[in-house]
């Protein structure tokens, strides 16, 4: 499959690979190809960065990637570590959000929660409701006031949540034949303590950035900047030098 060229420089190879897994943050929206997460952190490692960042995914695209795409007949190296980067919005796209189901066209990954794979759409999966959204968001008073539900999250929303990340990891391990899958908690994003104990429970590898740092942002003014960017992959290199 196609993923955002990371530059490396064969002459830093350790021999290991690091695959990235997310959404616009991770695919580095708004800087260059020489900005982003994963270029910082191979530059530093000599880790080959493999960068599968999409803008707008959810932890459910990433689960669907996995099952859909055998990323080990793409990747050259033996070893390597896996990342999935969170951000405080991922919960809304894996509750899902209406505003996400709306903005999708009702596109979004339907994850069966007995099996744990991916089937289908939402639109498909789920053709009342999505119908019912539809006919919300063309209210004046709903686009007015920004309404979007869920406005809270329940326990079963975060289980989901975490059952889908280690649904994830599950199928890295099985692909690669490590468990070298961390979660990367990006700056002024902290997890809920009631994820974070999921999480823990699950014995899923955490490691939070939270309170790294603030960041500016790019010119699009939503995204961080090459230097948060760059913060971020120097601190997570220390752990993998």
């Amino acid at each position: 499959m196609d993923r955002r060229v990371t530059p490396f420089y064969s002459r830093q190879a350790v021999g290991k690979y690091a695959l990235f897994l997310g959404c616009s943050f991770t695919y580095g929206e708004s800087v260059a190809d020489t900005s982003t997460l994963p270029y910082f952190f191979g530059k530093e490692t000599g880790y080959r960065p493999y960068n599968y960042g999409v803008s707008g995914y959810s932890p459910a695209h990433m689960l669907a990637l996995m099952q859909a795409v055998n990323m080990r007949s793409e990747v050259l190296e033996k070893d390597g570590v896996a990342f999935y980067t969170y951000i405080e919005d991922h919960l809304a796209r894996v509750a899902p959000s209406t505003k996400w189901i709306y903005n999708s066209n009702g596109y979004w990954p339907n994850v069966d929660p007995g099996t744990m794979t991916v089937k289908g759409t939402y639109a498909e999966r789920h053709p009342v409701s999505y119908s019912l959204i539809r006919g919300m968001y063309k209210s004046n008073i709903v686009n007015l006031f920004n309404i979007n539900f869920p406005r809270r999250y329940t326990v079963t929303q975060y289980q989901r949540f975490v059952n889908i990340v280690k649904k994830t990891e599950e199928q890295y391990v099985q692909q690669f034949g490590n468990d070298n899958f961390y979660v990367v908690v990006f700056p002024a994003y902290p997890m809920p303590p009631e994820l974070r104990q999921l999480f823990e429970q699950n014995h899923i590898k955490v490691i939070d950035y939270s309170a790294l740092c603030s960041w500016k942002t790019a010119y699009d003014g939503m995204h961080p900047d090459e230097a948060c960017y760059r913060h971020v992959a120097s601190q997570l290199a220390k752990k993998f030098k």
